[in-house]
C-alpha cells in the first residue's frame, strides 16, 4: 500500500511546475521522517532529483528560548522553531532565483549551537521535501506547493513515544508528550487546520499499512 501512495503522489507532482516544494507534516511520532525518506528514495528511483530539508535543523537553540515568561505550550508553539531563517536562507532565494547551492549553519540540538552545517543543492528540476511539525502556518505555508499530512491519534503518539523515546531519555520524557507535544499539536490543528488545507491526508496509525483518507 505504501508504494501505491508514493506512486499516486508521484503521478500528481510530476504535473506540477518546478521548482517544487512538498511539505510533509504531522504530529510528533507520526512517521514524517521515515515517510519523507522513503518518498525521496522512491522519487530518486524514478529519476527525479530531490533535496530533503528537516525542519528540526531550523530550531532555535533551546537555550535561547524564554520559557519563564510564558506557558510551556505558548513558548514552544511560538518560539521553538526559526522559520524566518529557513525562508531567508533557502526558500526566498530559491523561489526568486530558481536555484541555490550553498552551505547553511543549522542548529545542533545536542549542543544548542549553529554548528550543524548542511549543504543544499536545489535547481529548477529539484523536488524539495520539507518534513516536520507545525509546518502549515505562516510564513512557511506560502512556499509549499503540495502538502501531505500524516494523521495519527493521541494514543498512538503516546505509544510510539514510549517505544522510541523512553529508552533514550527515560520515563520523564512522557511528561513532555502530555505537557508540550500533544497540547501544541492540538493548538496547531485548532488554529491552522492542517488536515483541511492538505492536498493529501494519510492515516498512518498503522505505518505498515497507511491509508489515504478521502
Amino acid at each position: 500500500m505504501t508504494k501505491e501512495i508514493y506512486s499516486k503522489i508521484e503521478d500528481i507532482i510530476v504535473t506540477l511546475k518546478r521548482p517544487l516544494v512538498i511539505g510533509i507534516n504531522g504530529a510528533y511520532t507520526s512517521g514524517k521522517t521515515v515517510f519523507a525518506n522513503n518518498l525521496k528514495q522512491y522519487l530518486q528511483d524514478s529519476g527525479l532529483k530531490t533535496q530533503m530539508i528537516h525542519y528540526d535543523d531550523f530550531h532555535h537553540p533551546f537555550s535561547t528560548i524564554e520559557w519563564s515568561d510564558d506557558t510551556e505550550i505558548n513558548a514552544f508553539y511560538n518560539r521553538a522553531f526559526n522559520p524566518d531563517k529557513l525562508v531567508q536562507e533557502i526558500f526566498a532565494p530559491f523561489k526568486k532565483q530558481g536555484y541555490i547551492n550553498k552551505d547553511v549553519a543549522c542548529v545542533d540540538l545536542g549542543s544548542g549551537q549553529y554548528t550543524n552545517i548542511k549543504h543544499f543543492d536545489i535547481d529548477d528540476n529539484t523536488i524539495v521535501l520539507l518534513e516536520g511539525v507545525l509546518l502549515f502556518r505562516s510564513p512557511l505555508v506560502q512556499y509549499l506547493d503540495y502538502k501531505i499530512y500524516l494523521d495519527i491519534t493521541d494514543d498512538e503518539i503516546l505509544r510510539r513515544g514510549r517505544l522510541r523515546d523512553v529508552p533514550k531519555f527515560g520515563e520523564a520524557i512522557m511528561d513532555k508528550f502530555l505537557s508540550r507535544y500533544i497540547p501544541v499539536q492540538h493548538r496547531y490543528i485548532s488554529e491552522c487546520n492542517p488536515i483541511e488545507i492538505s492536498d493529501i491526508v494519510i492515516d498512518n496509525n498503522d505505518y505498515h499499512s497507511p491509508k489515504i483518507v478521502d
